[in-house]
């Protein structure tokens, strides 16, 4: 019998990422949150805040008017007149189709390395799949590189990455990296644990002359340092005091030693 109501079948279900219905609606499962002043679920979001006294300062930034694409800054409260810090720009997980810069797992997590390193962080929000279908999250992420680059002679958009940015020392972040100098992070019951050796071992024997280092956290599991509360665990805290002293690290150019 029919009832005159439009039937809605789900066409895509991959597990708890995204979720893709007959009307050409999407849903994600990780962008939500329970809230527990109610039961009921919200959208997991959290405001950037200049003025806060538990955060530190953070905005979000459009970087591109034809795209939309969107940064959140990230910088530490105290910082001496002329002092030059390093630049973290991060690209969060995901799978490239969940999650987000401006949930509040990414944004805690980056408050507590900008705190712990003593840097700006650049946390790109790409554009996801399905909607957008890769590599339109690699060209936005490439628009946020060469956005932060811009402001190398002090006279880009943004007088936080012109006043403050260290871009002699500046640093890609995030499920996986390339640079001068790598710091591979892996879980002892994590899912992706032989990656992560993995691409050290091809790294190491590619030919590149930078350096790469390989840490491993026993018995605990992947996005642990996502999932953990505020005030940081122990091993959470062990990690962001690795990954603050590798990024204030300056590298040296191998044909100069």
């Amino acid at each position: 019998m029919d009832s005159g109501e439009e039937y809605v079948a789900v066409v895509h279900d991959f597990q708890s990422y995204v979720r893709v219905y007959s009307d050409g609606r999407v849903e994600r499962e990780m962008d939500y949150v329970i809230d527990y002043e109610t039961g009921f679920r919200k959208r997991d979001f959290q405001p950037a805040s200049i003025d806060d006294d538990v955060w530190l300062p953070s905005k979000d930034v459009k970087i591109s008017s034809e795209t939309d694409v969107s940064v959140r800054l990230f910088k530490p409260k105290n910082i001496a007149p002329g002092e030059k810090i390093p630049i973290v720009i991060y690209f969060h997980g995901g799978f490239f189709v969940s999650q987000s810069a401006f949930g509040a797992l990414y944004h805690y997590f980056l408050d507590s390395l900008v705190t712990e390193a003593n840097v700006i962080a650049v946390s790109v929000e790409y554009r996801r799949a399905p909607e957008q279908f890769l590599p339109v999250a690699y060209d936005d992420s490439w628009e946020a590189v060469k956005w932060v680059a811009s402001h190398c002679a002090r006279n880009g958009p943004e007088e936080w990455l012109n006043e403050y940015g260290d871009f002699e020392c500046a640093y890609f972040a995030g499920n996986e990296a390339g640079c001068s100098r790598v710091l591979v992070w892996v879980a002892e019951l994590g899912n992706f644990k032989v990656w992560g050796y993995n691409y050290k071992d091809v790294l190491s024997k590619s030919g590149w002359e930078g350096k790469v280092e390989i840490r491993e956290t026993k018995d605990t599991g992947t996005m642990f340092f996502l999932v953990d509360t505020v005030p940081r665990g122990d091993d959470t805290m062990v990690m962001l005091r690795k990954v603050a002293s590798f990024v204030n690290q300056k590298w040296e150019d191998p044909e100069e030693e």
